[in-house]
């Protein structure tokens, strides 16, 4: 079993309140590759300013461009997941959900 620290649950009323201040949210279960589970965070879709800051960062500085991700996205349970090492899957697990919710445009290819 792993010794990180967990997301605690949220509250009905707490949801309510980072929706009316954030809009839609989601919610992710951050779980690593063995199935143990690390909370749930509440996640937003990032603003175009920290899509533009993590795409500044993404090839020259990984880490730096996965905590300007997080930052920005999650709403609630931020506390915990900043805490965790960079390098953890639990922290890996955040950035994943916040990626999920990069907003990306779909292309249909034909033949000309």
């Amino acid at each position: 079993m792993s010794t990180f620290e967990t997301i605690p649950p949220y509250s009905e009323g707490t949801l309510e309140e980072l929706k009316a201040k954030f809009g839609e949210l989601k919610a992710a279960e951050l779980t690593d590759t063995e199935g143990n589970s690390f909370g749930t965070a509440l996640v937003k879709k990032p603003s175009g300013m920290i899509i533009g800051e993590f795409e500044k960062f993404v090839d020259r500085n990984p880490m730096k461009a996965r905590e300007i991700l997080i930052k920005g996205c999650v709403v609630y349970g931020k506390d915990v997941v900043m805490k965790w090492p960079q390098n953890s899957e639990p922290y890996s697990a955040a950035f994943d959900a916040c990626a999920q919710m990069i907003p990306v445009g779909k292309a249909t290819l034909k033949n000309v």
